[in-house]
């Protein structure tokens, strides 16, 4: 029995996104300047967009090339709705179903698409800090800021140095953090290597990388306080169908019966990975990550597990034992980052650093403990919003995930890969 919990495909960008690449594209033309080195290309560089109309916000050629599998059985998985005019990740959660299944995936496949902006779906989405008012992405707050103000300044009079007459463009801190950037969005849209990915040295892309991790650390992860909390629902749902096992059968709320596949597939927003991933107990020995240096040993680093199309992997091991080798038998939960063995932290003493099922359902039930009540994470103080929300979601109980159990959750509807 396993899980993944998955980003969306590589992407072409956002509307934002892509002015800021049209503002530096004119600013580069504007100044008449030529580049030397690594910059020798910037007087004939364009956006790679062919047709931004039909692209933006969509999945690229490069994400429809990242889901291959193969398998013949009928096959459920989940997607976050996110927003109507960019379905990249239903596409995503469709892509893998046609690999997982085949030519079969048209008739054996379902996705059940989440809407994350039902009131209904209150705790029980997968894009459950749309519906929050309290949610508050910082950017990774001051910590960000101080580390921005350290390691982009130099880079910005080398690069500046690289112009003729130099200096001509005049770069700014905000073109050249978005340098980086633009190498990852242009080599997996075109499918070959971007120019500006030899821009900055290695040295520099580590201080890049680190950037990063500030701002996922204290905006979504372990340093953001409440908002690492909002997938806990999610995560109590996914553990406690790893306890049933792979041939429980539930009751949907409309009494049907539903038997889940043992595969869980589901496919979300890289906000929700990173909410996630700093509660499964990975990270718990990381100490607080310095605004102004790169720590020795560090362990949270994003780039490891929310790249395009990262993914969470749960395994639900079943070891019948053997006393001779001092195995012991019972159920154990491995986590994998982006194929990467991540032991829990205190709980690895089962097979390939796994956690004790058991073990491992009592930690997260301690952090639904330390993390208080989903309604004060998720309304603050306004205990009025709360009630009208519960209201409007017709819950009269504690919110919680239900719709791994329940094909016929009201905010959800179907799709064919």
């Amino acid at each position: 029995m396993a899980s993944i919990i998955s980003r969306h495909g590589s992407r072409y960008p956002d509307p934002a996104a892509y002015k800021q690449w049209l503002d530096l594209q004119s600013k580069i033309q504007n100044s008449s300047a030529t580049g030397q080195g690594v910059l020798s290309f910037i007087p004939t560089w364009n956006p790679v967009l062919q047709n931004p109309s039909q692209e933006l916000t969509q999945l690229s050629i490069g994400g429809y090339k990242e889901f291959l599998y193969t398998d013949n059985t009928p096959f459920i998985l989940w997607a976050n709705a996110f927003f109507p005019t960019s379905p990249r990740v239903i596409d995503s959660a469709r892509l893998f179903a046609r690999g997982f299944m085949g030519p079969n995936a048209t008739a054996l496949g379902t996705v059940y698409v989440l809407n994350n902006t039902d009131p209904r779906g209150l705790a029980n989405s997968l894009g459950v800090s749309d519906l929050c008012p309290a949610y508050n992405d910082t950017m990774g707050g001051s910590a960000a800021t101080t580390w921005a103000n350290i390691y982009l300044p130099p880079i910005v009079a080398r690069i500046n140095a690289l112009t003729t007459p130099k200096g001509a463009v005049n770069f700014n801190t905000s073109d050249v953090a978005m340098f980086p950037l633009l190498c990852g969005f242009e080599s997996e849209m075109t499918g070959k290597r971007s120019p500006w990915c030899d821009v900055f040295t290695e040295e520099e892309l580590q201080a890049y990388e680190y950037s990063q991790d500030l701002r996922f650390y204290y905006g979504h992860g372990p340093g953001s306080l409440k908002n690492s909390t909002f997938m806990l629902p999610f995560l109590s749902a996914l553990v406690s169908r790893f306890v049933d096992g792979p041939n429980k059968t539930y009751t949907s709320s409309d009494g049907t019966a539903f038997t889940p596949p043992p595969f869980i597939a589901t496919f979300t927003n890289d906000a929700q990975i990173k909410q996630l991933v700093s509660q499964i107990g990975v990270f718990d020995d990381q100490a607080p990550l310095p605004p102004d240096r790169i720590p020795d040993n560090q362990k949270y680093i994003s780039s490891r597990y929310v790249t395009m199309r990262g993914t969470i992997g749960f395994e639900r091991l079943t070891c019948i034992g053997n006393r001779k080798r001092g195995q012991t038998p019972g159920q154990f939960l491995r986590i994998i980052l982006n194929d990467v063995v991540y032991p829990v932290v205190g709980c690895d003493s089962g097979p390939g650093r796994s956690c004790p099922l058991e073990q491992y359902t009592q930690i997260v039930a301690q952090k639904q403990t330390q993390a208080g009540g989903f309604l004060q994470a998720c309304f603050g103080a306004n205990q009025t919003a709360a009630n009208l929300a519960l209201a409007a979601a017709g819950i009269t109980g504690t919110p919680k995930t239900s719709f791994l159990s329940d094909l016929a959750v009201p905010f959800a509807f179907a799709v064919k890969p």
